[in-house]
């Protein structure tokens, strides 16, 4: 199954979308560490690595569609096998579970957001005063 078949169904794009939050947590925190901790030969680029954040940031909400649009086809996959009543529990189980997805990818998204935001206006004043 090639990589791309594999982030189509859920699993795939929720490790995907786990392991871009962990990097973007870890980046806002090196950026954090970077602008409000001791003095370092960092600082002489106080807007460094923004971008990348900012696009992890723009990148985790696509990424947890994709886990809930994978998910949900894993489910209408799975409903054509199961018979009766039980399709119904299941169909209701697999769509949560899929919707969970977009919802954790915006629950990362959000707070790094603000997040960023606290860190671009410190990049922004550090950047003016060192003009």
């Amino acid at each position: 199954m090639s990589l791309l078949a594999a982030l189509g169904h859920g699993d795939g794009a929720v490790v995907l979308l786990a392991a871009t939050s962990l990097a973007l947590y870890a980046l806002l925190g090196h950026r954090t560490w970077v602008l409000w901790g001791p003095p370092s030969p960092a600082l002489a680029e106080p807007a460094a690595g923004l971008g990348v954040i900012r696009a992890l940031i723009a990148a985790l909400p696509l990424l947890g569609l994709l886990a809930s649009v994978g998910g949900i086809s894993d489910t209408f996959r799975d409903l054509s096998l199961v018979q009766g009543g039980a399709a119904t529990r299941h169909a209701g189980a697999g769509i949560g579970m899929a919707l969970t997805a977009t919802q954790a990818g915006l629950v990362a998204a959000i707070p790094a957001l603000i997040w960023e935001g606290v860190i671009d206006r410190r990049a922004h004043r550090l950047s003016e005063r060192h003009a």
